[in-house]
């Protein structure tokens, strides 16, 4: 069963695909499994912190990449994940949101930067004054 994420196996190259096997462990016969088994892992130790957490193949797929498909680092990734997000929830409650990302470029203490090659952007810090002195009021 394959389980393309973002972009389809055939959009791969052979180098990535190669890169993917010998960095990550991720495999066509490995990706699949994994996330099944980190999704019934989340399942079965499922605690307060993680009743809505979220679920789907493409979320899921991140934590593992980042521990190299080794399921009990993955799993223990995720739950800090959520353990930190709780502890900031004000952060992750008010700040997060479109609209408050939006308010945050305007401020100027924070803005994206160029693309890199691949196309993602960079943020960069502009402001050397604590956060709580350079928020308008």
């Amino acid at each position: 069963m394959a389980f393309p994420i973002f972009k389809s196996q055939e959009e791969l190259s052979d180098a990535t695909i190669e890169k993917a096997a010998r960095e990550l462990n991720e495999t066509d016969d490995t990706r699949g499994p994994k996330i099944i088994e980190l999704r019934n892992r989340i399942e079965e130790t499922e605690t307060e912190l993680l009743v809505n957490s979220r679920r789907d193949d493409a979320f899921l797929l991140r934590f593992l990449r980042a521990k190299k498909f080794d399921l009990d680092r993955s799993y223990q990734l995720y739950v800090n994940y959520y353990e930190y997000r709780r502890s900031q929830a004000d952060i992750f409650d008010e700040q997060f949101t479109a609209e408050g990302v939006k308010e945050l470029l305007e401020t100027g203490i924070i803005s994206l930067g160029p693309r890199t090659n691949n196309g993602v952007f960079v943020s960069l810090c502009l402001s050397t004054c604590p956060l709580d002195f350079c928020l308008p009021v």
